[in-house]
């Protein structure tokens, strides 16, 4: 984590040190829920809670992704692992298992696939979609694993945000 993320972690735990504990704040030590009352304590404004908040976020979302790098062809050894015999080797949906589904596996290349984010991609390898063959792979896959079939799968089927 850089110095930005490590500033705010650091400005939190002193807010979070601040108050007590009763109120049910920073228990953990890495929680740091800042609720109108503890703002109105600190004499802080609705802008001000709101760059706290939002700095806040925003560093633990590059931690998340920091030092990660996407692999596409290990995500295709992956894909042809866990994903081919449904969805096919071009991502049509039209692999050797799919005529025997109940419900046919997607195609990465319709309007609705390609417009999907990273993020709503990776819930669904993670948790599978309900009342589909799609099962959860996150007990099976490891986050970079999934990273990187999402990488393979953005190299079938690149993405197009719809407006």
């Amino acid at each position: 984590m850089g110095n930005f993320g490590t500033i705010h972690r650091e400005a939190a735990v002193a807010i979070c040190n601040s108050v007590d504990d009763e109120d049910g704040f920073c228990e953990d030590g890495h929680t740091y829920l800042l609720t109108g009352r503890l703002l109105k304590n600190l004499g802080l404004s609705l802008l001000g809670s709101m760059t706290i908040f939002l700095m806040f976020i925003g560093s633990t979302a590059s931690q998340d992704f920091q030092g990660f790098m996407n692999n596409p062809n290990a995500g295709h050894v992956l894909y042809q692992t866990h994903c081919l015999r449904c969805h096919g080797h071009l991502g049509d949906g039209k692999g050797p298992d799919a005529a025997t589904l109940s419900v046919s596996p997607r195609d990465f290349h319709t309007a609705e696939s390609t417009a999907k984010s990273e993020y709503e991609l990776r819930s669904i390898i993670i948790w599978g979609l309900v009342f589909s063959p799609m099962h959860a792979w996150g007990n099976r896959l490891t986050p970079q694993e999934i990273r990187d079939l999402i990488s393979y799968i953005r190299q079938l089927a690149p993405y197009q945000p719809r407006i």
